[in-house]
């Protein structure tokens, strides 16, 4: 039998589902803009007031942030070398 869910989780998945707003990019939107919002991360500071709906999509979904990360964990490996 499944634990019941705790309050914090209930109020944390709300808070999600409120920010799920008509307009809100899909994984594969997002994932076609990810090459360009890992390059202003790399090298510009503010990449998520230029790609806001980027920057919102990751907040929501670990599948994305986690190829994001990837992405520019490389970028930076580059800039290195």
């Amino acid at each position: 039998m499944a634990e019941p869910m705790g309050e914090e989780v209930i109020e944390r998945l709300l808070r999600h589902l409120v920010e799920i707003e008509e307009g809100s990019l899909s994984c594969a939107d997002a994932f076609a803009m990810l090459d360009e919002y890992a390059d202003l991360s790399c090298y510009h500071q503010r990449a998520h007031e230029i790609m806001p709906r980027v920057h919102h999509h990751l907040e929501l979904c670990a599948d994305c942030l986690r190829f994001y990360e990837t992405l520019l964990a490389m970028l930076q490996a580059t800039e290195g070398a």
